[in-house]
Order: C-alpha cells, then sequence, then structure tokens
C-alpha cells in the first residue's frame, strides 16, 4: 500500500506540472521585457517541520512508536530573475540545494538520524503583490540511519543510504525587502528502492515554516512577457540507464544470492514531439539486462532449483509512452512501459513498469539523469542512472 501512495504523490508532479503548463498557454513568453539584471538573486533559509510518519505497512514492530518527527533544513537558493527566456516560460521558478536532518523523538535510538542532501526545485502557482502560492519538489541522497536496535531500521528502511524525495506546497510572505516568511505543507519518503529486500521506507506528512534572506537588497520584478507562436520541434532520445537491485527470498537458500546486488542495465530509445516550448510526449524501446536473472529462476516457492540459464534468458524487451517537462537545462521525465519480451520464471518482471525521475542537460543536446522504476504503480524497484544524448530537429 505505501508504495502504491509512494508513486501516487510523485506521479501528482506532473500532474501538477502539465495542469499550469496548460493554463499558461494562454498567456504568451518568448521577450524578456523585465529589464532584470543579469546576476539571479540568492537566498538562504531554515526549514523547520513536525509531523507524523504513516504506518502503513507491517514493517514496523508493535509498539515502536514511529508516528511523530520532526525536521530541520539549511539551504541555498537563487531566484531566477527573467535575464533568460525560460524564466518567464516557467513563471519564474527558484531552486537550490539543501541539507536536511530528522530526528524521530524517543525512538532516535532505533532508527537513527536520518540526513539527506537534495536539489529543489520550486514553481508559482499563483502570484500577488507581495505573496504567492508554490509548489515545491526535491530529490536527493539520505544517509545516517542507524540504530541500537538493528533489527527495528532493517525492517523499516532495509539500508543505511536511501534516496530522498518531497513534494509540498506553501504560501510565501514578503515580509521586508530582506526577508519572506512561508508556510505549507508537505510529503517526504525515503526509499532505498530495492537495494536491500527489506525495502519498507518511510513516509511522512508535515507542515513547515520556513525564514528566508535575500543576500541582496533588490528583488527581480516578475513581469510577464510576451510570447510568439510555438513552432515545433521533434527529437529522438538515446540513453543508457544502470542500477542495482536485490532479489527477495527465504534465508534458508544459499547466501550465494542474500544480500546481493544484482546489475541491472537498459539502452532506451524515444521519439518525442514537442507540445510546447516546456512539454513533449512520445513512445520509445528499452533493450534491458537483469543480471538477476539467473537468481529468480533458482527460486521456486523459496526452493532452489539448479535451473540452466542461457544467454538470451537475461535480456528484455519493452515499448514505453513518455512524457517530459522542460526547465531550462532540468527536466522531469515520466514513462509508462509494457515488456514485449522478457523471460518467464517464477519471480519474473510484472509486465507493466513506470519510471519517473530528473534529467539534467549537460549541454543542450547531452544529459544525465536519475529515475526510480516501480512496476503495477506501487513497487518501487530499483534507482538507475542515465547518461545519454538527444538529435533534435524543427518540424516543418
Amino acid at each position: 500500500m505505501y508504495r502504491s501512495l509512494t508513486f501516487s504523490v510523485l506521479s501528482l508532479v506532473f500532474v501538477l506540472l502539465f495542469s499550469i503548463e496548460s493554463v499558461a498557454q494562454e498567456a504568451s513568453t518568448v521577450v524578456d521585457t523585465t529589464g532584470a539584471k543579469k546576476k539571479y538573486k540568492t537566498w538562504i533559509g531554515a526549514n523547520y517541520e513536525a509531523g507524523t510518519v504513516f504506518k502503513l505497512n507491517n514493517s514496523f514492530p508493535a509498539g515502536n512508536g514511529f508516528f511523530n518527527y520532526h525536521a530541520a533544513d539549511i539551504r541555498l537558493g537563487w531566484q531566477t530573475n527573467g535575464s533568460k527566456v525560460w524564466h518567464g516560460l516557467s513563471n519564474y521558478p527558484y531552486y537550490g540545494i539543501g541539507l536536511t536532518s530528522a530526528s524521530f523523538f524517543d525512538d532516535v535510538n532505533q532508527i537513527g538520524q536520518p540526513a539527506a542532501l537534495y536539489f529543489f526545485y520550486g514553481g508559482n502557482i499563483k502570484r500577488w503583490k507581495r505573496s504567492g502560492i508554490n509548489y515545491e519538489w526535491r530529490m536527493g541522497l539520505s544517509s545516517n540511519f542507524d540504530s541500537n536496535t538493528a533489527t527495528t531500521w532493517e525492517q523499516i528502511i532495509g539500508a543505511r543510504k536511501n534516496m530522498y524525495m518531497h513534494l509540498g506546497f506553501e504560501y510565501a510572505y514578503q515580509l521586508s525587502q530582506r526577508f519572506d516568511l512561508a508556510a505549507g505543507i508537505g510529503y517526504t519518503h525515503y526509499t532505498n528502492a530495492q537495494l536491500a529486500v527489506d525495502s519498507r521506507g518511510l513516509n511522512m506528512f508535515a507542515p513547515k515554516i520556513e525564514l528566508r534572506y535575500h543576500l541582496s537588497d533588490s528583488r527581480p520584478v516578475m513581469v510577464p512577457v510576451q510570447k510568439s507562436k510555438y513552432k515545433g520541434e521533434d527529437e529522438l532520445v538515446l540513453s543508457f540507464n544502470a542500477g542495482a537491485k536485490e532479489m527477495e527470498y527465504s534465508r534458508s537458500l544459499a547466501e550465494e544470492y542474500w544480500g546481493k546486488n544484482f546489475f541491472v542495465g537498459t539502452f532506451s530509445a524515444a521519439w518525442l514531439s514537442g507540445m510546447s516550448r516546456t512539454l513533449k510526449a512520445g513512445l520509445g524501446f528499452d533493450m534491458g539486462y537483469d543480471a538477476s536473472m539467473k537468481a529468480e529462476m533458482m527460486v521456486d516457492n523459496d526452493v532452489e532449483k539448479p535451473v540452466t540459464v542461457e544467454g538470451s534468458d537475461y535480456f528484455t524487451l519493452g515499448t514505453f509512452g513518455t512524457i517530459e517537462y522542460a526547465m531550462d537545462r532540468i527536466s522531469l521525465v515520466g514513462d509508462l512501459g509494457i515488456f514485449l519480451l522478457n523471460k518467464d520464471v517464477p519471480k519474473a518482471e510484472p509486465r507493466f513498469y513506470q519510471r519517473i525521475g530528473v534529467r539534467y542537460h549537460l549541454n543542450n543536446d547531452m544529459f544525465a539523469g536519475v529515475r526510480l522504476r516501480a512496476t503495477d504503480f506501487s513497487q518501487a524497484e530499483f534507482v538507475e542512472w542515465s547518461i545519454g544524448y538527444r538529435f533534435r530537429w524543427n518540424r516543418k
């Protein structure tokens, strides 16, 4: 259940962004009319939140009291100022890096004090003269899950190093030329994405408050700029994706496979058609290699069976629909796929798979990224790291 909720909440990011994009098409932006200085506006922030850990699965030992937590963040952010075209196209977003540390009150000795380093991106939903409503997503890596009772944190999260994800909404008010105060709510999820089979994850919900200090006493003038008609662009995207996962079966099996991570790699090719300057959609194919296939094939109802594995059994073939929301060099990407070919074994992959993640363009065409892959909209499988290249051309 909790993984289904996790993937649904992450998918909400796409629904929100695409809805905002549709509304934004009503007003148009290509010419910068703000007269803003070229220097981005830098701010630092201190954030505090206190909330609840959802007990959505049986991984929580009875009576352990994991219901409350609090966390503090320090953040370095940059407010876009209209000096580039994409600032206006994305309604003047902000972005930056942050460090968060969480504590579970009296239960800290059972799970540790996780900390995460993350990238964040925030966009505006509604803006007034001195205030606005924003959304914000974060993605990063976390560590420091540990405890004096080893079985407790292993049951809940399964690994000391995990992936950190967050989606939140806030109301921000300008107190003065230098200070802002923001208050909102957010959903946070920690997952090891199958790097350990005791993967249960943490799902956390909390209100938050943040004080931001702007290093400059001048604020950018966020004036809407006029859009010219979008002429359209298509692209071919090629990428190589790699990750690792651990198999799940009885500890009575041979130690050869228990606790071992297996390499998973995929070569992807996709054609995308631009629907607007920020939104693209298309179709693609995956050709994958799954080194865990041998371990899967040797397990049938938790009984080892020495099955011979041929070279072709490690390979999979799938097709997927993809959608991308581009914010200058950063893109949010979501895929919905189906396997056309995968070996029929007792623990074979489900037919349908999904991916959601972030892509960063190193230059105009080369990119690197990270994505979370899931199956059946509910089972987080593994994190995959990507590197790729795109070929673009204008539609006639």
